[in-house]
């Protein structure tokens, strides 16, 4: 009897025929519309400027810091780093039509902003056709879309809200938000229809390059554009690091630290004494599994739980600000890590809780570290 294989959230409904939402043809044609629909709103770029400064319904405490979050996924670094994170956890051909995108979108758009020069709504500068930003969160949740059913609804919510956004901010006029994210889908049009050909670069990144190399990456590319926006105080990537990264690395260090410290063979042992010792502490036996289970279900685990309540509720309640972003984050990342080591009881796999545990524990201290005072100093 054949056995189904088990489907992930990234795994297409449709095997025999190409979905739409994976044609680079359906693309190309919604970019030419949206391209058209710019040139039609272009007249009313002012009313429909006065109308948002006027109406201005969404400056709501607590919302403005979750919008803060939406606003992320037009950066384009967010956007890189979170595309290294999906080659982390193994969704290497996603990255790959991520990464695609984003280069050939940031290839048109800095062409374009020099060369047409139309100022930016608030005066600032004279790079504002076309948005950036739309083009980047489009150019971002669309691979995914064609990836899976299960972000659809991403593509279609966020990528919009992001380019609504930067027209309520004042930084863009309406048609340039509208031309940036046809901009993104032409992008993403051609990363579809290059990553088809298995070229040589798609064959080094999908293929030669393991999973696991991506979790070092991603995490030397996050600091590399974290820790000098935090010395300046600028915050673009303040949020973002906050509020997504303590959960993301956590669910990577479930996933990677038992291959890190399974037993090898002489050949690759590791050079350093420390990391020997780390090694052995990791592959002790567990003497008594059911003691172990009890302890961590009575004791460790409500407790965690209970944490995980009093970092996310009490924050937002009494309007913490930049506080609440970090807490929420960390608790977030608590419950996570409870998620992990259920499903590692589930499988009956104890060997695998105490480097999972203290791993995961360890990146929410260094989480906790980067965030929380410079969360406290920004008041």
């Amino acid at each position: 009897m054949r056995i189904a294989a088990k489907r992930n959230i990234f795994s297409p409904r449709i095997n025999k025929n190409k979905r739409l939402f994976a044609r680079p043809l359906f693309y190309y044609i919604l970019a030419i519309i949206l391209f058209i629909c710019a040139v039609i709103v272009h007249p009313w770029d002012l009313q429909y400027k006065e109308f948002i400064t006027t109406h201005q319904f969404l400056d709501i405490g607590p919302l403005d810091f979750f919008l803060g979050l939406v606003r992320d996924f037009g950066n384009g670094g967010i956007t890189a780093i979170l595309a290294l994170i999906f080659a982390a956890y193994g969704y290497k051909k996603l990255a790959y039509r991520i990464a695609i995108s984003l280069i050939v979108m940031g290839i048109i758009v800095n062409v374009l902003k020099p060369v047409v020069g139309r100022e930016r709504p608030n005066g600032r500068n004279d790079v504002s056709f076309p948005s950036g930003d739309a083009a980047t969160a489009s150019a971002f949740f669309a691979p995914m879309a064609a990836e899976s059913n299960f972000f659809i609804p991403g593509a279609i919510i966020i990528a919009p809200a992001v380019g609504f956004l930067r027209t309520y901010d004042n930084w863009h006029w309406l048609s340039d938000v509208v031309t940036g994210t046809g901009v993104g889908f032409l992008a993403v049009g051609f990363a579809l229809y290059f990553c088809e050909k298995k070229n040589r670069l798609y064959k080094l990144i999908c293929c030669q390059i393991k999973s696991r190399h991506y979790v070092i990456i991603s995490l030397i590319v996050l600091l590399a554009c974290f820790i000098p926006e935090l010395i300046k105080g600028g915050g673009k990537y303040f949020s973002f690091t906050s509020f997504f990264i303590p959960p993301l690395y956590v669910w990577l260090a479930a996933i990677y630290t038992p291959f890190l410290f399974n037993r090898r063979s002489e050949k690759c042992k590791p050079i350093l004494k420390p990391a020997e010792q780390l090694k052995q502490y990791f592959n002790q036996d567990v003497n008594n599994n059911s003691t172990h289970n009890n302890t961590l279900r009575t004791i460790f685990t409500p407790l965690a739980a209970i944490l995980a309540i009093i970092l996310i509720v009490p924050p937002w309640v009494f309007n913490m600000q930049s506080i609440a972003l970090s807490c929420s984050g960390i608790g977030i990342g608590i419950i996570v890590l409870l998620t992990a080591l259920h499903k590692i009881r589930k499988s009956n796999n104890y060997k695998r809780i105490k480097p999972t545990l203290i791993s995961g524990a360890l990146v929410l201290v260094i989480c906790a570290l980067l965030t929380l005072l410079p969360a406290y100093l920004r008041g």
